[in-house]
């Protein structure tokens, strides 16, 4: 008898033995989907983690799920963090953005000490977007635990996940909860969350912005000291074409108004209504971004309370302009 269950116990572990040989070193998964939809529409909700909600199978399914966004969600280091009961605790950071072309993140799952590479690829097919996303462990799989993936179909659960989520995608695009297209820009409504702000605020001339933001910016963070938080952003008061000149503040976030003021002032934003578009390029150029939230507003009649530029990138550490990030907000009060 106990010969029998020695045999029987050695055949499970040979079996087991097998399976870690033919299990993959690297876990990796990939799906394709056609989406009904532009490339733009599709980039915009993938290169911003706080439009993943709409569409991810984790985000949308998990109830147990709970989200930390970082200090950006778009862009090269716009990251978000979650912890789970079901899925785990993890993070996840974008490494690098092309505009309506791909997006690569990194994903770490904290309780199996494993990082992913994250790809979400797009082509443009007619009308269509042909949208490849792609998962690949850093590191290889522990030998022994290669047996347990190929049992439990690993690979085929993530494959489903994505599928879902593709699924989910190409609904929010259709159902224009991707924003509206105009001009290769995509004007999009959500919810600004408010913020304190330390402030320079002044009327200035058109061609002397760009020194006053160059000048103001360095004396803010230095005074904000560890309240100062990321990113150095602009509030525009009032543009004034007939007279080239602008109410506008040099900004930058706090994480506590209770900072030494100095020269400067605190200027507090409260939550509030949030049209917003992403523009990719130099400073000087933004002014196309306005115009496809100019035409939105226009048809919706309405009128923005106040503008909110958020400088994403910094360009002493891009020196590529192509890749400047600013994120356009008009944020509408409640009256």
């Amino acid at each position: 008898m106990f010969k029998k269950i020695f045999i029987f116990i050695a055949t499970l572990f040979t079996i087991y033995f097998i399976l870690c040989f033919i299990g993959p070193k690297k876990w990796e998964a990939t799906v394709s989907k056609t989406i009904s939809g532009s490339p733009n529409m599709v980039y915009y909700q993938i290169a911003d983690f706080e439009n993943w909600s709409k569409w991810s199978p984790w985000m949308r399914d998990d109830t147990t799920i709970k989200l930390t966004y970082g200090a950006t969600t778009s862009g090269v280091g716009g990251s978000y963090a979650w912890t789970s009961k079901n899925s785990g605790d993890g993070n996840m950071v974008f490494t690098g953005q092309v505009m309506n072309e791909s997006i690569h993140a990194d994903m770490k799952f904290i309780d199996y000490d494993m990082t992913s590479d994250i790809m979400i690829q797009l082509k443009p097919t007619g009308e269509f977007t042909y949208v490849t996303w792609s998962i690949m462990s850093k590191s290889e799989t522990p030998f022994l635990q290669r047996g347990i993936q190929y049992i439990m179909g690993f690979f085929y659960d993530v494959k489903n996940d994505f599928n879902k989520g593709l699924i989910h995608l190409e609904e929010v695009v259709k159902n224009g909860g991707a924003g509206f297209a105009i001009n290769n820009y995509v004007v999009q409504e959500s919810t600004f969350n408010g913020n304190h702000y330390l402030i320079k605020r002044a009327r200035v001339n058109f061609n002397q912005l760009p020194s006053f933001f160059e000048t103001n910016f360095a004396k803010l963070y230095a005074t904000a000291g560890q309240n100062a938080k990321k990113p150095s952003s602009g509030i525009i008061f009032n543009w004034d074409n007939a007279t080239q000149t602008a109410d506008i503040a040099t900004a930058i976030p706090l994480s506590s108004k209770e900072v030494t003021k100095g020269e400067f002032e605190i200027y507090s934003i409260n939550g509030c209504k949030d049209i917003y578009t992403e523009h990719y390029g130099s400073f000087d150029k933004t002014n196309l971004a306005y115009v496809a939230l100019d035409s939105v507003m226009k048809s919706k009649k309405m009128t923005p309370s106040l503008i909110l530029e958020e400088y994403i990138t910094d360009p002493n550490v891009e020196p590529d302009t192509n890749k400047w990030l600013t994120k356009v907000h008009y944020l509408m009060f409640e009256k």
